[in-house]
Formats: C-alpha cells, sequence, structure tokens
C-alpha cells in the first residue's frame, strides 16, 4: 500500500467520521463535518443523502491531527494553525455566520495549536503553553470561562492550570493536567 493512504488516526463525530493519513491528508465520510461537497451548491458539506465512499477534505494545508464533532471537524494544521469546516450554525464552529464549509477555514484566535478536540457543539485547543481555548455552544458555562456569548468564538480558559489533554462533551468540559 503506497504510504499516502496509510491512516495515523481516525476520530468519530455524531454523524461523520474522518481518517488521517500520513501525507497529512483526512479523508472523511458520513453527514455534516465530513468535507462532502453537495452538487450545485459551492462551500456547502451536507446533502440529504451520505455517499457510500469517502471524499478527501479540501485541505490547503498538511494536516497532523484531527478531531469529528457535532457536524463540526477540527485539525490542526503542519504550522500549528487551528482548521475547521462543516455545519457552522450560528458560528459555533469558532467562526461568525451560518454557512456550512467544506473547505477548513483557519481561526486567527488559538496560536501554537497542540490539541484539538470537538464535543457536542463545544470545541476546545491547547496551545504550546498549554493554554486551553474554548469555543461553541455555553450552556451552563460549559466553555469554562465567563462570556456573555451563548456562541462564543475562541477564547483562553484563564483559570485552568495548564493542561496537556481535554476531553468535550456535552455540556460540561473535563480537564486533565500534565503529566
Amino acid at each position: 500500500m503506497p504510504n499516502s493512504y496509510v491512516v495515523t488516526s481516525i476520530s468519530c463525530g455524531r454523524d461523520h467520521t474522518l481518517a488521517l493519513l500520513t501525507s497529512g491528508k483526512v479523508f472523511g465520510w458520513g453527514r455534516d463535518g465530513s468535507g462532502r461537497i453537495a452538487p450545485d451548491t459551492p462551500e456547502y458539506c451536507s446533502t440529504s443523502k451520505a455517499p457510500t465512499r469517502a471524499v478527501e477534505v479540501n485541505a490547503r494545508k498538511r494536516l497532523v491531527s484531527v478531531a469529528a464533532g457535532y457536524g463540526v471537524s477540527l485539525a490542526i494544521t503542519a504550522g500549528d494553525q487551528v482548521a475547521v469546516w462543516g455545519a457552522n450554525s450560528a458560528g459555533v464552529g469558532g467562526r461568525p455566520g451560518s454557512i456550512a464549509l467544506s473547505t477548513p477555514q483557519y481561526l486567527t484566535d488559538v496560536a501554537e495549536a497542540r490539541t484539538v478536540v470537538a464535543g457536542e457543539f463545544l470545541f476546545g485547543a491547547i496551545d504550546a503553553a498549554g493554554t486551553i481555548h474554548t469555543w461553541g455552544l455555553n450552556d451552563e458555562g460549559a466553555l469554562g470561562r465567563p462570556t456573555s456569548q451563548l456562541n462564543a468564538l475562541p477564547g483562553p480558559v484563564t483559570t485552568s492550570p495548564p493542561a496537556s489533554q481535554l476531553a468535550l462533551g456535552n455540556p460540561a468540559a473535563r480537564i486533565r493536567d500534565p503529566p
């Protein structure tokens, strides 16, 4: 098998799955967040019927990590940027607006990303300093930081010690300290 098709990791979201290859390419299958484009609908990744085969995500940069959530996918580029694509209703994916993106967009609010995680409308990243950044649906304070926005853009969790791992669900986040 050619090295470009060796899978290094898989991430499963609610209705889609992502496979990261050693080449830095990502293939997805399923519904929103998989990276597929509906016919005659540019830049929209949702169709009423999922294809029966995986599609390559139209990433313009090499990806080194992926996380599939509830209709939204995240990745880290080889340059430590956070990429986001999928059903971005009300900006829960970290970018304003309610357009579903099939081509990854890059978040400028999180630099030197080391880890990304996706939950159900909650998203997070940990940067090189161990700072946790969260965004998405801030139901019951699930983002772990003060914000008046229900659908918040990325921001740091300043009350947390440096972290190396983060798990998100619905509606709360759980932080694990570095070893």
